[in-house]
């Protein structure tokens, strides 16, 4: 009985794929499979809403997402561990110029407000000699270069000293740096109320630097189907909406916190203290998508403008052409209703 079963089964099956190619029906491929490397923070929250909110699978795309500390992100990055990540742009512009191979193919939201800078009150910007900064790359030293050319001066004869995070607070309470950039408001809040700090820079000023874009390894971004794409942007687009609805604020905090993203919303435990951080970030909507990657190129070679002539840094024969791409992206949009 139990072999009639399996041979009636096997029939059956051969039956339907006898009839499927005899009617022309194509059955599509299984979607393939794509990595990104995420890191524990606010710019993660579309990847998970898409995820969690079933967006990507709605529109065909099957994305496995990894979250990740700061420094476990890195060094997925050096061990090319995935297919995809999220960076800031002048961040993303310094790993393309340090020969990680990645093509930026879309900004999807603005970091709006964790980025300040902070002097002693009464501090003469003439009198800075020395800058602290959380990182050693070019988007930290952008920060201290702005600032001093709003107040006419120029990175001559000043030094840029990189500290943890907490050994900046601490230096600056003390005295011993008189000016800190730093990626937490918090911290910076710090710096005013308990060490006579002004805030003197926000990066809810200068969008273009601290855009949140997207990358996919190179080799990987050739390869990949164009359809693949599309349906990860149609996903991303459906989570970017849906975020902006005020509606969706306490689901999307619970999403987060019993979800693979839960490390982004620790301690975070009120829809008030949820959307304090939230404005912080811009999520892009559709407009606004369209008219930020619309430019995203020439953004990115005002950055790399900014290491060449500024920092004087020796970049040859780099071409933006073939680092950003967000054809695929603006062609989405242009298929929206």
């Amino acid at each position: 009985m139990k072999g009639q079963q399996c041979f009636g089964g096997w029939m059956s099956m051969m039956l339907c794929v006898a009839l499927v190619g005899s009617l022309g029906i194509t059955v599509p491929a299984a979607a393939e499979t794509y990595t990104s490397g995420l890191v524990n923070y606010f710019g993660g929250i579309p990847f998970a809403v898409a995820q969690e909110k079933g967006f990507y699978s709605a529109e065909g795309a099957s994305i496995l997402q990894r979250f990740y500390t700061s420094t476990e992100w890195y060094q997925a990055l050096l061990n090319k561990k995935n297919d995809m990540i999220m960076v800031w742009s002048g961040s993303g512009l310094d790993l393309l110029l340090d020969g990680h191979p990645y093509v930026i193919v879309g900004a999807i939201h603005q970091d709006a407000g964790g980025v300040r800078m902070v002097i002693k009150q009464g501090t003469n910007p003439e009198e800075i000699s020395r800058i602290g900064i959380p990182n050693d790359d070019a988007t930290w030293k952008w920060v201290g270069w702005k600032y001093l050319q709003e107040a006419g001066q120029s990175l001559e004869g000043k030094r840029f000293i990189t500290l943890t995070l907490e050994e900046l607070t601490a230096n600056f309470l003390n005295g011993r740096l008189p000016a800190v950039a730093t990626v937490w408001s918090q911290d910076a809040e710090t710096m005013v109320a308990d060490g006579d700090g002004e805030i003197v820079f926000s990066n809810e000023d200068y969008p273009d630097t601290f855009l949140i874009v997207v990358a996919f390894e190179k080799e990987r971004y050739a390869a990949m189907p164009k359809d693949d794409l599309k349906a990860f942007w149609r996903g991303m687009i459906a989570a970017l909406e849906w975020i902006n609805v005020p509606e969706n604020l306490t689901e999307c905090r619970t999403l987060l916190a019993e979800g693979s993203a839960r490390e982004i919303v620790t301690g975070i435990e009120t829809d008030e203290a949820f959307a304090e951080q939230l404005a912080n970030h811009k999520y892009f909507r559709r407009d606004e998508l369209q008219q930020v990657n619309a430019a995203l190129r020439n953004t990115m070679q005002g950055l790399l403008d900014f290491r060449k002539e500024v920092l004087g840094m020796d970049i040859q024969d780099f071409n933006l052409e073939e680092w950003v791409d967000t054809s695929v992206l603006l062609e989405v949009l242009s298929e929206m209703p």
